[in-house]
């Protein structure tokens, strides 16, 4: 089985307005059912509360997690913010003060992704400060923070596409972000088998 969750917010109490994100998830929908191989698409809309979006995430993992499911397609278009070694995906309601109840936090999406127990996890997160910082595992090598919770959460073959790096802010205008605009073409434009 294949799932798919896509998440779009492109309005905020306490932050500007991103009107290209509901262009972003309409597309990346259409797209998704149209390469006819989701068995179950999870789609996230109308710039949602914190606790709205993991609500509806939890119910569709909840709905699957007896499945086996080979792969997982995790897209998000909306600000994103970091936060010491960790990202956080920022929902309508977002405030720093109070950033575990009104964002969600990767390692805790990790943690909902491994219920799954998924063959395959791609995520493709357009947002700013979403890329990998780099630090000394104990094998003494370079391991990104991204794997790390991702190995915390045994989850197997990621593959991780992030618009920025984890200092950079994402670019967009106000019809798409330039990130998932390129990464839609790649997915249109080729032909055959695309892994």
């Amino acid at each position: 089985m294949n799932l798919a969750i896509i998440i779009g917010v492109s309005q905020y109490d306490n932050g500007n307005p991103l009107e290209a994100c509901d262009n972003d998830i309409d597309i990346m929908k259409n797209i998704s059912e149209k390469l006819n191989k989701f068995d179950d698409i999870c789609y996230i809309s109308n710039s949602p509360k914190a606790y709205e979006a993991k609500q509806i995430i939890t119910k569709f993992i909840n709905k699957h997690k007896e499945q086996t499911i080979d792969e997982l397609v995790f897209y998000f278009s909306g600000h994103g913010a970091r936060y010491s070694d960790d990202f956080f995906y920022v929902f309508k309601d977002f405030s720093e003060a109070k950033k575990e109840t009104t964002g969600l936090r990767n390692t805790e999406l990790d943690g909902l992704i491994k219920n799954l127990s998924p063959k395959l996890t791609i995520k493709i997160i357009d947002a700013c400060f979403s890329g990998t910082t780099y630090i000394k595992s104990n094998q003494d090598s370079i391991q990104p923070i991204f794997q790390k919770s991702a190995d915390q959460n045994k989850l197997n073959n990621l593959y991780f596409f992030y618009s920025s790096s984890s200092d950079e802010e994402s670019i967009a205008n106000k019809d798409y972000s330039f990130f998932s605009k390129s990464f839609f073409k790649s997915l249109t434009q080729n032909t055959g088998k695309m892994r």
